[in-house]
């Protein structure tokens, strides 16, 4: 136990101090992105385009988020601003992000980005949206160790695709290879795919041979 200014505080309660508001520095010079502007998107898609776009949201001080429209401004000193003050950003799950000044020239682009705690990474299942190509009969898995997969199909009708929601696919040889679709679907099919180790408790990304 420590005493500081005649209180005793228990050392599990003492935290280091960090800022929580990210600061964007120009890569070419010593100063920062005034006025510039910051997209999210979906993991390894360009979030320039709208239809490729993640919801970002700002946290209050009373703890609550809002969703705010993108993209999210920078201020003179490189900082995310709304509405004139500073805020916090967060994103739910992996992002891809890229980062414009003023001019509208690219400065920065992740196309994916992870932001798990410690006690999240190797706990949490990994999610990837993969995109069909025209005629593709099946998904393969690369250097990925999992047994099974769970899949949905993006849209209205998720029971006539060619995968079924919240169905297990099995990986035949126990470490990597190809799951079949029940049928094909045109170019630009969307589906979301969770992996799973064999025992639940870890997980892996996913490689696919899918053109993004």
């Amino acid at each position: 136990m420590t005493i500081l200014n005649n209180t005793a505080v228990s050392p599990e309660s003492l935290l280091r101090v960090t800022n929580p508001y990210e600061f964007f520095a120009d890569p070419e010079k010593p100063k920062a992105l005034a006025g510039g502007e910051v997209y999210f998107g979906l993991p390894t898609y360009d979030p320039l385009q709208p239809e490729n776009r993640k919801r970002v949201y700002i946290a209050q001080e009373d703890g609550e988020t809002i969703a705010i429209s993108q993209p999210v401004k920078l201020g003179n000193g490189g900082v995310p601003m709304y509405n004139g003050s500073p805020v916090i950003l967060l994103v739910d799950g992996p992002y891809s992000m890229r980062v414009l000044d003023k001019n509208g020239a690219s400065k920065y682009y992740a196309p994916k980005v992870n932001q798990l705690s410690s006690a999240e990474i190797g706990t949490q299942p990994r999610t990837e949206i993969l995109e069909l190509t025209d005629g593709q009969a099946s998904v393969t898995f690369s250097n990925v160790d999992v047994s099974t997969a769970v899949f949905d199909v993006s849209g209205d009708n998720i029971d006539d695709g060619p995968l079924f929601r919240d169905t297990h696919y099995a990986i035949a040889d126990g470490g990597s290879g190809v799951i079949s679709l029940l049928e094909t679907y045109p170019a630009g099919t969307k589906i979301r795919g969770r992996q799973f180790a064999p025992d639940s408790s870890t997980s892996t990304s996913v490689t696919t041979n899918l053109n993004r």
